[in-house]
């Protein structure tokens, strides 16, 4: 039998509420915290950051903070833009 993480990570039906998948929103939630706070000339501190979020970041990389997730390593494109709102 998969956990619910297990199945978070295979794209399936899981419980959100589960232990072990909440553990992983803190952890997106502390590492989104972290990459908002980030100078936006600072690129390589947002790569680690990102590559911790995310599992790896494409070559061309650029944030425009403020950015939220509710987990992590979830799959980006290999060139992503994100536009800030005023």
């Amino acid at each position: 039998m998969m956990t619910e993480l297990e199945k978070l990570d295979a794209g399936l039906e899981f419980c959100f509420a589960d232990p072990e998948v909440e553990a992983r929103k803190g952890n997106a939630v502390t590492l989104c915290r972290e990459l908002n706070s980030i100078p936006h000339t600072d690129r390589n501190k947002q790569r680690e950051v990102i590559t911790m979020l995310f599992g790896s970041a494409g070559k061309i990389l650029r944030f425009c903070p403020v950015f939220n997730v509710i987990t992590e390593r979830i799959s980006m494109w290999e060139k992503t833009f994100w536009p800030t709102t005023t």
